[in-house]
């Protein structure tokens, strides 16, 4: 069971169950279906969830604005998962096992579900993409990816490293899609969400949702970041450290340290350091601050 203080969270098993009950006709109300749900015994809720279809069970959950289903994730059952809050059990060095650490995140994130969300843009299928209004676009999508950095790495990063050294960040920026009368994708996605996979992976034919980010124009530089890029992983994979690629011949890549991070690009900005950390502390000072804001 995913365990949640509220039983009526959309994540307990209790309302999943219910609306099992309710999407099968089974129960008049949601109310009734939570009684009849919590008369059931173990036997009969197992025969109840067992006999769902996987489309049953993904159907009573509710798509976010992105159109993604949000789903329990890692479940603390303090067996496998420690139970407590993450950030606090990784700071101790007693919960943590001493091996190298790779963290990193894309400078524009939230770009890739923005990109397709009304509230941000106006898409006619098969003709256009466009940006209702580019500034609050930018602004938005600055805030909600710093956020990500901030918990996905910069956070994660400090409390680590103050027990561990081999901690690695990096921040991915590529952003030379093209442009045309119908999209401006840099504008529109620019460092997105997976956007590094294609580079990760070294693959910019196979995988069919990139596609149109790379011509025969971008390639060749887009190969040689790729190059790079797989020389730092492979390294790490090897050694525990990215250092300077398999070759020798790349810029280090330090550790973390106090906030030193890659910015994995294309020439000129690529290969180079950037040094500060983005804390949710920080990030909530300069969005108190902001008077852009509307």
């Amino acid at each position: 069971e995913q365990h949640v203080a509220d039983d009526r969270s959309e994540f307990s098993s209790t309302e999943t169950a219910a609306k099992l009950l309710l999407n099968r006709r089974e129960a008049e109300s949601r109310e009734l279906a939570r009684v009849q749900v919590a008369g059931m015994t173990d036997s009969e809720l197992m025969k109840l969830v067992y006999s769902a279809s996987a489309e049953e069970l993904i159907a009573t959950y509710t798509p976010d604005i992105a159109l993604a289903v949000r789903l329990p994730q890692v479940i603390p059952d303090d067996i496998v998962v420690p139970a407590g809050q993450p950030w606090e059990l990784i700071a101790e060095k007693r919960r943590v096992h001493p091996v190298p650490v790779m963290l990193g995140s894309n400078r524009d994130e939230m770009k890739f579900f923005m990109g397709f969300n009304p509230i941000y843009v106006t898409i006619v299928p098969g003709k256009e993409i466009r940006i209702n209004d580019l500034e609050q676009y930018n602004l938005h999508a600055r805030y909600l990816s710093d956020r990500w950095a901030a918990l996905g790495v910069d956070e994660i990063a400090r409390r680590l490293s103050a027990h561990n050294p081999d901690v690695y960040a990096y921040r991915f920026d590529w952003d030379e899609q093209p442009i045309s009368p119908e999209a401006n994708l840099p504008q529109v996605f620019g460092a997105a969400h997976a956007m590094e996979l294609p580079f990760v992976f070294n693959d910019f034919d196979g995988m069919e949702l990139f596609a149109m980010n790379f011509t025969e124009q971008n390639r060749a530089t887009s190969e040689r970041l790729a190059a790079e890029i797989g020389e730092y992983w492979a390294n790490f994979a090897f050694t525990g450290q990215p250092a300077r690629g398999r070759s020798g011949k790349l810029r280090e890549w330090p550790r973390w340290g106090d906030g030193m991070k890659l910015i994995l690009d294309t020439a000129p900005n690529g290969g180079r350091l950037q040094k500060g950390m983005v804390t949710m502390e920080s990030l909530n000072r300069r969005f108190l601050a902001d008077t852009t804001l509307p």
